[in-house]
């Protein structure tokens, strides 16, 4: 799991219901404005990627070793 074990934090980037807004330009920087697609921590869907925080709705996306059926 991406959990800081120390903090109890994750990062929207590490989790499966995080999204980047769409850019007109085409790009995306790690670093830009997100959306959260399942139920905030603070409430807000506009999210920080990189920003550490604690999350009850954080999911990891599924193993990419060939492990699970789909």
């Amino acid at each position: 799991m991406e959990l800081n074990e120390n903090t109890g934090t994750v990062r929207c980037m590490k989790c499966i219901h995080f999204r980047y807004f769409e850019s007109a330009m085409g790009h995306i920087s790690p670093s830009a404005l997100g959306i959260c697609k399942s139920d905030p921590w603070d409430g807000n869907r506009g999210q920080w990627p990189t920003l550490a925080h604690p999350c009850r709705a954080f999911e990891e996306p599924a193993s990419q070793d060939g492990g699970g059926g789909g």
